[in-house]
């Protein structure tokens, strides 16, 4: 397998019950500014596929730099989702690991050849991102997104 174009984690994922007291908490024990709040943007903007299927959810989360690493912590909504399927079978937790990589495109199929494949897709033509599943290969979900120029 060829290497996916990066060495560094840049993002972490934790998918939560309620990210607004979360948020809260993490500003209590870090000493942080609050985060910014977003929402998965709609299909006409951004495209979103989970497992096959494009899905229209209202997912929530917030989003903060701790040092060099982006966090996010993200309130799955009611639509199947990556976010919702770690949340169901794990509760609170470790959602996904995220890498910045030259080519998106060229790293996922690098992945998907060596066994660990794409379950979550959300993007357009500018931006994307892609949750692989490398449990079984790296013992974690990457997120795998695509460098802005």
């Amino acid at each position: 397998m060829e290497s996916i174009g990066t060495k560094a984690f840049m993002q972490i994922c934790l998918v939560v019950k309620d990210a607004e007291k979360t948020m809260k908490s993490f500003m209590e024990v870090f000493g942080i500014e609050k985060g910014t709040l977003k929402v998965i943007p709609e299909p006409e903007a951004y495209r979103t596929i989970y497992r096959g299927k494009q899905i229209k959810t209202k997912t929530k989360y917030y989003v903060f730099k701790m040092g060099e690493m982006t966090i996010e912590l993200t309130e799955p909504d009611e639509v199947p989702s990556v976010w919702k399927e770690i949340f169901d079978d794990q509760g609170q937790g470790l959602c996904y690991l995220g890498v910045m990589v030259p080519d998106s495109a060229k790293a996922v199929k690098e992945l998907e050849k060596a066994g660990n494949p794409c379950i979550h897709y959300g993007g357009n033509e500018k931006s994307n991102y892609n949750v692989v599943d490398c449990r079984e290969s790296l013992g974690f979900y990457m997120n795998v997104k695509m460098q802005k120029s």
